[in-house]
C-alpha cells in the first residue's frame, strides 16, 4: 500500500483437508521469489481438534522446515466454501447489492452474518451473473486461533485455489482448471478472467 513499507518476506500457508503447504516468499531484485517450500500432512483437523494443539503441530512442522517468518497469508480449504451462481436482474446498481444479499440468504444454510462473503460479477446487459462465495465465519475464527497459537500473525485469508486465478493468462477466454489433492479434486471455471464456477469433490479417489 502507498505510504506503507512493503515487507521483505511473507509466509504463505495453504490448507486442503489436513494437507499443509508452506511457501516462504522473500523480496528479491525485480520482485518477490519463493525461497523455501514444504508440504506436510497434519494429524489434527483444524475444524475438530483443539486450536492450541493444532497450532502446536503447525509450529512444529514449520520449525522442521526451517521457517521462522511470522507474517502469514492463508489459503483456506476450498471444501469449506459455499457457492451460488445467480442471474442478475435489470436493476439500478444501487439495488444490486441488496438483491445479491437476499439471494445469499436464500441459498446458504447459515445466517448471512455468520458468513464471510465475496461476490464476482460477470457478463453485461441482460446476461449478467454473480458468483456468490462464502465461508462460515466460525471456520475462519478456528483457523485464525490455531495460527495465533502457532505464534503466527495472519494478515489475510482467501480460498487457496480461487486466488490462483490471478496468476493465469487466459486472455479473457473461458478456462477450466483442475486442482488435484490427496483426497479431493477441485474445479475452477473462469470467464473473462472472473470465476463463474468453483466446486470441490471430496473423496474423489
Amino acid at each position: 500500500m502507498k505510504g506503507k513499507k512493503q515487507p521483505n518476506s511473507i509466509l504463505g500457508l495453504t490448507f486442503e483437508g489436513r494437507r499443509l503447504e508452506s511457501s516462504l516468499v522473500k523480496k528479491a531484485r525485480g520482485g518477490y521469489r519463493v525461497s523455501a517450500s514444504a508440504s506436510n500432512e497434519l494429524t489434527l483437523d483444524p475444524l475438530v481438534d483443539d486450536p492450541e494443539l493444532v497450532g502446536r503441530e503447525i509450529k512444529d512442522r514449520l520449525h522442521e522446515a526451517g521457517v521462522s517468518e511470522k507474517r502469514v497469508a492463508v489459503g483456506l480449504p476450498l471444501e469449506w466454501m459455499l457457492s451460488s451462481l445467480v442471474k442478475l436482474p435489470d436493476l439500478p446498481d444501487e439495488h444490486i447489492d441488496g438483491f445479491i444479499r437476499l439471494q445469499a440468504e436464500r441459498s446458504f444454510p447459515f445466517s448471512i452474518d455468520d458468513l464471510c462473503v465475496d461476490v464476482s460479477k460477470v457478463g453485461a446487459g441482460e446476461d449478467r451473473h454473480a458468483l456468490i462465495t462464502a465461508v462460515p465465519r466460525k471456520h475462519v475464527d478456528l483457523m485464525e486461533s490455531a495460527l495465533v497459537h502457532a505464534g503466527l500473525k495472519p494478515i489475510s485469508f482467501s480460498l487457496g485455489q480461487l486466488a490462483q486465478q490471478n496468476t493465469q493468462d487466459t486472455r479473457g477466454h473461458a478456462n477450466m482448471s483442475l486442482f488435484v489433492n490427496n483426497d479431493s479434486v477441485s474445479v475452477l471455471i473462469t470467464s473473462a478472467d472472473r470465476p463463474v464456477c468453483v466446486r470441490s469433490f471430496k473423496d474423489a479417489w
